[in-house]
């Protein structure tokens, strides 16, 4: 990253160093060790040449209270993804820091990625407004449709929670079916030497739109109930990207992207709930597919960087 931002004429320093967010502590932090975890966080900001504006593309509350402690903080804007109470001790941590940035009349503009999120955070921060905003997320639209659904896509950081223990029998019986797959194997779970027929591994993508537009189909294996209240950034590209995609129901994402019938939900979390999912689309692929084109252009009419930058730089000015 550092080169890259290099290239780019810009500087670029590596602020924190602790990791702020761990696991549920045994014992819950008092106020007095949130306010000194995020002290030493502010410490680490403070150490960074001042800006005339500071953009957080994703605040949670411990960065939001370490920004409110800092001693100058530069006008900023933060674009929050989760509500408070997805992180420990995140709903107090998240009062405190409204209260700090009241108390102080700082000038902090705060998003939301979605309306659920929006007013979790309006209700944790009393008058403090906060804004909905676009997703920051843009798309390279899929060129042209197969008449069938031949390519089953995996993206993303491959964990637990997104499916993993289900990856390698789902793959094999994919493959046995005759169908050709991508995974996106970001942390070498499966091994480069792992070689079939069909079946395409990746690492670092350097263009995940152009290896999701490659696919006929996303799918998505997250556990419903980690993401009730979550998005995922992968199905959120698969559809700026207007590929159709696979999702467990119940999840935040699956309520949004109905009203598009470019997606096929399971309630099972299992290989069998997800391969009747995405048979589910092979059955009726030019569909789908169609369905998806249309997802793909409305969501760039409300969605995409250019869209949460004019938005950010919008709020600035009131």
């Amino acid at each position: 990253m550092a080169a890259e931002f290099a290239r780019l004429g810009a500087d670029f320093d590596r602020v924190f160093s602790p990791l702020p967010h761990g696991s549920r502590p045994r014992v819950p932090p008092t106020r007095g060790d949130i306010q000194a975890s995020a002290d030493r966080t502010a410490a680490q900001m403070a150490g960074v040449p001042r800006a005339d504006f500071s953009l957080f593309p994703t605040l949670t509350p411990h960065c939001f209270l370490a920004l409110a402690s800092l001693d100058a903080p530069s006008p900023s804007a933060g674009l929050v993804h989760a509500e408070p109470s997805a992180s420990p001790s995140g709903e107090a941590t998240w009062e405190l820091a409204c209260r700090k940035v009241r108390r102080r009349r700082l000038k902090v503009t705060i998003g939301s990625i979605d309306p659920l999120i929006t007013a979790s955070l309006r209700a944790a921060g009393g008058d403090l407004p906060v804004w909905d905003m676009p997703i920051p997320l843009d798309g390279r639209f899929k060129a042209a449709y197969s008449s069938e659904a031949k390519t089953i896509g995996f993206f993303g950081h491959q964990r637990r929670e997104r499916g993993l223990d289900l990856l390698p029998s789902l793959v094999r019986r994919l493959l046995a079916s005759g169908y050709r797959v991508v995974l996106h194997d970001t942390a070498g779970h499966f091994g480069a030497g792992d070689v079939r027929p069909r079946l395409r591994l990746l690492t670092f993508v350097e263009d995940l739109s152009a290896e999701m537009t490659s696919c006929d189909v996303v799918v998505c294996p997250m556990e419903a109930s980690r993401y009730e209240h979550r998005h995922s950034g992968i199905v959120w590209s698969a559809v700026a990207s207007g590929v159709p995609v696979v999702v467990p129901k119940g999840t935040l994402s699956a309520v949004r992207i109905s009203r598009w019938r470019s997606s096929s939900c399971y309630r099972e979390h299992s290989v069998e709930g997800i391969m009747s999912a995405i048979l589910r689309v092979a059955s009726n692929y030019p569909s789908f597919a169609a369905a998806a084109a249309r997802g793909a252009l409305l969501w760039k009419k409300k969605h995409g960087v250019d869209r949460f930058v004019q938005s950010v730089l919008d709020h600035l000015d009131k």
